[in-house]
Protein backbone atom coordinates (compact mmCIF):
# COMPACT_ATOMS: atom_id res chain seq x y z
CA UNK A 1 0.00 0.00 0.00
CA UNK A 2 1.47 3.14 -1.43
CA UNK A 3 0.89 7.17 -1.62
CA UNK A 4 2.52 9.09 -4.73
CA UNK A 5 2.51 11.02 -7.53
CA UNK A 6 1.89 8.54 -10.01
CA UNK A 7 2.00 5.12 -9.07
CA UNK A 8 1.45 3.77 -13.02
CA UNK A 9 4.27 6.39 -14.57
CA UNK A 10 5.87 5.54 -11.99
CA UNK A 11 5.56 1.37 -12.76
CA UNK A 12 4.42 0.76 -9.49
CA UNK A 13 1.12 -1.02 -11.19
CA UNK A 14 0.06 -2.42 -14.32
CA UNK A 15 -3.41 0.14 -14.48
CA UNK A 16 -5.37 1.45 -11.69
CA UNK A 17 -8.31 -0.86 -12.22
CA UNK A 18 -6.62 -4.08 -11.28
CA UNK A 19 -2.89 -3.21 -10.16
CA UNK A 20 -1.91 -7.18 -10.40
CA UNK A 21 1.13 -6.22 -8.21
CA UNK A 22 1.31 -6.72 -4.31
CA UNK A 23 0.90 -2.47 -4.70
CA UNK A 24 -2.15 -0.63 -4.53
CA UNK A 25 -2.74 2.81 -3.16
CA UNK A 26 -3.37 6.83 -3.39
CA UNK A 27 -2.04 7.80 -6.60
CA UNK A 28 -2.40 11.80 -6.67
CA UNK A 29 -2.36 13.17 -10.20
CA UNK A 30 0.77 14.97 -9.50
CA UNK A 31 1.47 16.01 -13.53
CA UNK A 32 -2.10 17.36 -13.50
CA UNK A 33 -1.63 19.39 -10.06
CA UNK A 34 2.00 20.64 -10.62
CA UNK A 35 0.57 22.16 -14.38
CA UNK A 36 -2.64 23.80 -12.44
CA UNK A 37 -0.84 24.97 -9.73
CA UNK A 38 1.31 26.67 -12.01
CA UNK A 39 -1.89 28.24 -13.96
CA UNK A 40 -2.83 30.00 -10.72
CA UNK A 41 0.66 31.24 -10.13
CA UNK A 42 0.73 32.63 -13.35
CA UNK A 43 -2.98 34.28 -12.86
CA UNK A 44 -0.41 36.79 -10.14
CA UNK A 45 1.92 37.50 -12.77
CA UNK A 46 2.35 39.75 -15.76
CA UNK A 47 2.98 37.68 -19.03
CA UNK A 48 6.88 37.90 -19.58
CA UNK A 49 7.92 37.23 -15.25
CA UNK A 50 9.83 34.38 -14.90
CA UNK A 51 8.51 31.41 -12.64
CA UNK A 52 11.32 29.07 -11.10
CA UNK A 53 9.53 25.45 -10.64
CA UNK A 54 11.43 24.04 -7.20
CA UNK A 55 11.69 20.83 -7.91
CA UNK A 56 13.59 17.51 -6.46
CA UNK A 57 15.14 14.19 -7.52
CA UNK A 58 11.68 12.71 -8.21
CA UNK A 59 10.59 14.87 -11.01
CA UNK A 60 9.27 13.12 -13.85
CA UNK A 61 9.42 14.34 -17.85
CA UNK A 62 5.78 14.38 -17.70
CA UNK A 63 5.52 16.72 -15.55
CA UNK A 64 8.12 19.48 -17.14
CA UNK A 65 6.31 18.99 -20.59
CA UNK A 66 2.90 20.02 -18.84
CA UNK A 67 4.70 23.01 -17.32
CA UNK A 68 6.08 23.82 -20.64
CA UNK A 69 2.75 23.70 -22.15
CA UNK A 70 1.18 25.50 -19.51
CA UNK A 71 4.24 28.22 -19.28
CA UNK A 72 4.05 29.08 -23.03
CA UNK A 73 0.20 28.97 -22.61
CA UNK A 74 0.42 32.09 -19.61
CA UNK A 75 3.77 33.57 -21.65
CA UNK A 76 6.17 33.28 -18.72
CA UNK A 77 9.49 31.79 -18.40
CA UNK A 78 10.20 28.93 -16.15
CA UNK A 79 13.31 28.08 -14.54
CA UNK A 80 13.32 24.32 -12.89
CA UNK A 81 15.88 23.79 -9.80
CA UNK A 82 16.59 20.61 -8.27
CA UNK A 83 17.35 20.58 -4.74
CA UNK A 84 17.58 17.30 -2.86
CA UNK A 85 19.23 18.34 0.33
CA UNK A 86 17.97 21.70 2.37
CA UNK A 87 21.08 23.67 1.58
CA UNK A 88 20.10 23.28 -1.92
CA UNK A 89 16.87 24.41 -1.10
CA UNK A 90 18.97 27.68 -0.27
CA UNK A 91 20.62 27.67 -3.29
CA UNK A 92 17.76 27.29 -5.26
CA UNK A 93 16.10 30.85 -3.55
CA UNK A 94 19.71 32.63 -3.83
CA UNK A 95 19.47 31.48 -7.84
CA UNK A 96 16.02 32.53 -8.42
CA UNK A 97 17.57 36.02 -7.20
CA UNK A 98 19.82 35.78 -10.13
CA UNK A 99 17.34 35.09 -12.31
CA UNK A 100 14.94 38.01 -11.49
CA UNK A 101 12.50 35.31 -10.62
CA UNK A 102 8.64 36.65 -10.09
CA UNK A 103 7.03 33.54 -8.21
CA UNK A 104 7.49 29.86 -7.35
CA UNK A 105 5.86 26.93 -7.91
CA UNK A 106 6.75 24.23 -5.49
CA UNK A 107 6.33 20.64 -7.32
CA UNK A 108 4.88 17.72 -5.87
CA UNK A 109 7.55 16.56 -3.54
CA UNK A 110 7.49 14.43 -0.20
CA UNK A 111 11.30 16.27 0.66
CA UNK A 112 9.89 19.73 -0.10
CA UNK A 113 7.21 19.37 1.86
CA UNK A 114 8.83 18.16 4.59
CA UNK A 115 10.90 21.60 4.60
CA UNK A 116 7.89 23.65 3.65
CA UNK A 117 8.72 26.22 6.76
CA UNK A 118 12.31 26.72 5.19
CA UNK A 119 10.67 27.29 1.73
CA UNK A 120 8.19 29.29 3.33
CA UNK A 121 10.62 31.90 5.16
CA UNK A 122 12.78 31.69 2.02
CA UNK A 123 9.86 32.59 -0.17
CA UNK A 124 9.05 35.44 2.49
CA UNK A 125 12.45 37.08 2.56
CA UNK A 126 12.52 37.56 -0.73
CA UNK A 127 9.12 38.43 -1.76
CA UNK A 128 7.85 36.25 -3.41
CA UNK A 129 4.49 34.43 -4.36
CA UNK A 130 4.68 31.07 -3.85
CA UNK A 131 1.81 27.78 -4.18
CA UNK A 132 1.96 24.62 -2.44
CA UNK A 133 0.87 21.04 -3.43
CA UNK A 134 -1.72 20.67 -0.07
CA UNK A 135 -4.12 23.49 0.82
CA UNK A 136 -2.69 22.64 4.51
CA UNK A 137 0.32 24.79 4.07
CA UNK A 138 -1.57 27.48 3.11
CA UNK A 139 -3.13 27.43 6.55
CA UNK A 140 0.41 26.80 8.15
CA UNK A 141 1.25 30.46 5.77
CA UNK A 142 1.91 29.15 2.74
CA UNK A 143 0.74 32.40 -0.14
CA UNK A 144 -1.29 29.53 -1.65
CA UNK A 145 -1.92 25.88 -1.51
CA UNK A 146 -3.95 23.74 -4.82
CA UNK A 147 -4.81 20.02 -4.60
CA UNK A 148 -6.14 17.33 -2.28
CA UNK A 149 -6.14 17.39 1.75
CA UNK A 150 -3.26 15.59 3.31
CA UNK A 151 -5.87 14.40 5.82
CA UNK A 152 -8.18 13.02 3.41
CA UNK A 153 -5.65 10.90 1.34
CA UNK A 154 -4.32 9.20 4.75
CA UNK A 155 -8.16 8.39 5.01
CA UNK A 156 -7.98 7.06 1.90
CA UNK A 157 -5.29 4.98 3.06
CA UNK A 158 -6.70 3.91 6.16
CA UNK A 159 -9.34 2.39 4.03
CA UNK A 160 -6.92 0.40 2.34
CA UNK A 161 -5.29 -0.99 5.63
CA UNK A 162 -8.45 -2.04 7.07
CA UNK A 163 -9.81 -4.14 3.76
CA UNK A 164 -6.39 -5.69 3.69
CA UNK A 165 -6.04 -6.22 7.30
CA UNK A 166 -9.50 -7.85 6.83
CA UNK A 167 -8.11 -10.37 3.84
CA UNK A 168 -8.44 -8.43 0.58
CA UNK A 169 -5.77 -9.00 -1.89
CA UNK A 170 -3.90 -6.01 -2.70
CA UNK A 171 -3.34 -7.06 -6.49
CA UNK A 172 -7.46 -6.58 -6.80
CA UNK A 173 -7.53 -3.52 -5.04
CA UNK A 174 -7.82 -0.65 -7.47
CA UNK A 175 -5.97 2.33 -7.11
CA UNK A 176 -7.61 5.66 -5.95
CA UNK A 177 -7.52 8.91 -6.87
CA UNK A 178 -8.68 12.32 -5.09
CA UNK A 179 -11.76 13.07 -5.96
CA UNK A 180 -12.03 16.91 -4.04
CA UNK A 181 -9.11 19.63 -4.74
CA UNK A 182 -9.32 22.69 -2.73
CA UNK A 183 -7.85 26.11 -3.04
CA UNK A 184 -6.76 27.74 0.00
CA UNK A 185 -5.59 31.17 -0.48
CA UNK A 186 -3.66 33.47 2.63
CA UNK A 187 -4.31 37.14 2.27
CA UNK A 188 -2.45 37.37 5.78
CA UNK A 189 0.75 36.20 3.59
CA UNK A 190 -0.58 38.51 0.48
CA UNK A 191 -0.55 41.55 2.12
CA UNK A 192 2.56 41.07 3.88
CA UNK A 193 4.63 40.30 0.66
CA UNK A 194 2.56 43.40 -0.94
CA UNK A 195 0.69 40.96 -3.30
CA UNK A 196 -2.78 41.72 -4.35
CA UNK A 197 -4.57 38.79 -5.11
CA UNK A 198 -6.98 38.88 -8.49
CA UNK A 199 -10.36 38.66 -7.75
CA UNK A 200 -10.62 35.51 -10.71
CA UNK A 201 -8.34 33.38 -7.51
CA UNK A 202 -10.57 34.71 -4.60
CA UNK A 203 -13.96 33.63 -6.13
CA UNK A 204 -12.45 30.09 -6.81
CA UNK A 205 -10.85 29.85 -3.39
CA UNK A 206 -12.55 27.12 -1.30
CA UNK A 207 -11.34 29.32 1.68
CA UNK A 208 -9.75 32.26 2.31
CA UNK A 209 -7.68 33.40 4.86
CA UNK A 210 -8.02 36.95 6.06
Amino acid sequence: MTLTGDMSGAGLVAKFSRPESGITGVSFLSVNLDAKRLELLGALLPKGSVVLNLTDSSARAGSQAALGDVGRALGVVLHSVEARTPEEIDIAFSAARKLGVAGVNVLTSPFLHIHRARIMKLAADARLPAIYQWPETAEEGGLMGYGPRLSAIYRQLGGYAARILQGANAAELPVEQPTKFELVVNQKTAKVLGIKIPQSILVRADRVIE
